[in-house]
């Protein structure tokens, strides 16, 4: 990898058990290379199964927040999200300082069985929920923000919202920048150019609100 963070491992829950971070986030405190501004911690899941994930993670920091040309402040941690026998769900976020504050959000989702990542598109199958179904519910919550006709919902003045509709009347799936899992929610992350704007669609009623 052309431009490689420096690691230092620091577990983030300690136990007396020799596997007993498996399945569990570990807190590893980032070093940059390139840019001294990079600041926090990011995750990895012990066992060598999910190597590739945590060199996932690791390339995703490197390649956008520790270049040479990259030296704004950046501050990034992570936040479980859910967890059960079968799925785990977590979130990088990180805060970009320039000229203006940005805030991101990066979301993962993990097969506990198979030790691997899994997309949206392979959950939506598994699951038998269909892409238009969520598209269109998700259409049809940020529309009411563009009636003028209507008194605005409450949750249009979000800035994180604001900020997507500015350049955004309709969005399409691929949009989608990453997604979560919680109980029967499943939360949509669409960025605009300083925010990320989390839909949580509800699979039992279709519904959409906002995180």
């Amino acid at each position: 990898m052309k431009n490689k963070i420096l690691l230092i491992l620091t577990p983030f829950l300690y136990s007396t058990g020799y596997a007993e971070n498996f399945n569990t986030l570990n807190s590893n405190t980032i070093v940059s290379h390139y840019n001294e501004n990079l600041n926090g911690n990011y995750p990895s899941l012990s066992g060598k199964q999910f190597k590739d994930l945590n060199k996932s993670i690791i390339d995703f920091i490197s390649i956008n927040f520790d270049t040479k040309d990259e030296n704004y402040p950046t501050e990034v941690n992570f936040e479980e999200i859910f967890k059960n026998n079968e799925i785990l769900s977590f979130s990088l976020n990180y805060n970009i300082s320039n000229l203006t504050e940005r805030y991101f959000v990066k979301y993962y989702v993990i097969d506990l069985n198979n030790k691997n990542e899994i997309n949206l598109s392979e959950y939506l199958k598994r699951k038998n929920i269909s892409q238009i179904d969520i598209v269109g519910s998700i259409n049809k919550f940020i529309a009411l923000c563009h009636d003028n006709k209507k008194k605005y919902p409450d949750y249009c003045s979000d800035m994180a919202l604001q900020s997507l509709l500015e350049n955004t009347k309709r969005v399409n799936y691929s949009n989608f920048s990453s997604f979560f899992v919680k109980g029967n929610s499943i939360g949509i992350a669409i960025n605009s150019s300083k925010f990320t704007s989390t839909f949580i669609y509800n699979q039992k009623s279709k519904h959409v609100s906002l995180e």
